[in-house]
């Protein structure tokens, strides 16, 4: 599947067949079906048009962990010709009012269920689920199609605020066309099917989990949302995901935790799995060939229990925000499970290179290669080789 704009993720004449988002209710998940998701984008324009949201105006997000409802919410307010800005929701009610003002924005959109004005430009807060429950009228396909067939790919789509560590949060513009081509990128490079299963629990304001989620719905792979990472242990035993994203302080836990857990056996068992995690955290598959039957002998014997607890069935996990050290991803290599790291950052929507999961094309300690279409250059680079990184390519923001 592809598309030049954000929307056409949602195109309804691909929302047919088999669910294949899921949200979590309680201890259970409930599937979602194509008719559904229909049901609800349909429901959120008719409640945009009856609060009298203009085309180009700007309505603030404040997602906490991505839902099914935040996903169908943000492609729904694009596809309507609004600029969606994705506030963080740990922002101050001071930054959130700065931001209204700067923005222009009217409406905010919140994950929390008490709410209160900020500011008198801001004429509505609400959350997704007070929109689903309102007597709305929907809007119909007709509708939605008429007015979205006025957006170019290279129209603003989105503005994203970023942490602010060099001052104020700044608003970072992104046209529709810089965030797919980073989509379809990474929808080429990540090793997705139709019938796999992905687990998605990181924030979904940040940019890096947002441009995934999109990436994963090219594939209409199998998305379970879960409220928050609190929540991952569980999940991985009830989901059994084949792929997730993730920052390195989860695998830095999960390391943790499994080391914990041979501190806690008996002498025997924990001399052999100390062996094998040290074996581990040292292993170099590109260098060290004729170790082969030892990790084999780890990964099929004694590194089951590790991946029991990741669900069993998981393939691979793609890594960014910050550096992971390369001896935790080694136990993760050695478990059988392909640990990849990328590099990027908002302004470039967001990755600029990543270690590809095809044979001799990644090294742990690295960020990988730029994406197809993407450049890099070291500027000005000092002795040991670093220096300012300059990026061009289709993914750089408007501005």
């Amino acid at each position: 599947m592809t598309g030049q704009r954000t929307f056409d993720l949602i195109d309804p004449s691909t929302l047919t067949g088999a669910a294949f988002l899921h949200e979590k209710n309680a201890d259970s998940y409930t599937s979602v079906s194509p008719e559904e998701m229909s049901r609800r984008l349909l429901h959120f324009a008719g409640f945009f048009r009856e609060r009298d949201v203009q085309f180009g105006n700007k309505i603030i997000l404040m997602p906490e962990s991505a839902t099914v409802n935040w996903v169908l919410l943000d492609l729904i307010a694009q596809a309507m010709g609004y600029v969606v800005v994705m506030v963080h929701a740990t922002t101050s009610v001071e930054q959130l009012e700065r931001i209204a003002v700067e923005t222009n924005a009217n409406m905010v959109v919140s994950f929390k269920a008490q709410l209160r004005i900020v500011s008198d430009q801001i004429k509505t807060m609400v959350t997704p689920q007070v929109i689903l429950a309102s007597r709305t009228k929907p809007c119909s396909w007709e509708e939605v199609n008429e007015v979205s067939a006025k957006i170019r790919p290279a129209d603003l789509s989105s503005i994203i605020y970023t942490s602010g560590t060099t001052g104020e949060p700044k608003g970072v513009m992104l046209s529709h066309q810089n965030i797919m081509s980073n989509v379809q990128s990474i929808a080429l490079l990540i090793p997705l099917r139709s019938d796999q299963r992905i687990l998605s629990y990181l924030p979904y304001s940040h940019v890096f989990e947002r441009t995934l989620i999109y990436a994963y719905l090219t594939h209409r792979a199998h998305i379970y949302f879960i409220e928050s990472s609190h929540h991952l242990a569980d999940s991985l035993l009830t989901v059994k995901p084949h792929f997730f994203t993730a920052v390195p302080r989860i695998l830095e836990k999960m390391h943790q935790q499994g080391v914990a857990h041979i501190a806690a056996q008996n002498l025997l068992t924990r001399r052999v799995m100390r062996w094998a995690v040290g074996f581990s955290e040292n292993y170099q598959p590109h260098l060290d060939r004729h170790k082969r039957p030892a990790i084999q002998f780890i990964r099929r014997v004694l590194f089951r229990g590790f991946r029991k607890k990741l669900g069993g069935e998981i393939v691979a996990i793609l890594v960014g925000a910050a550096h992971l050290r390369p001896q935790v991803a080694r136990v993760f290599q050695a478990a059988g499970i392909a640990v990849r790291e990328g590099y990027g950052m908002t302004e470039t929507s967001p990755v600029v290179t990543v270690n590809r999961f095809e044979p001799g094309l990644h090294r742990l300690g690295t960020v990988g290669l730029p994406l197809p279409g993407v450049e890099v250059k070291i500027e000005a680079p000092d002795e040991d080789g670093a220096g300012e990184i300059k990026v061009r390519g289709p993914n750089v923001m408007m501005g």
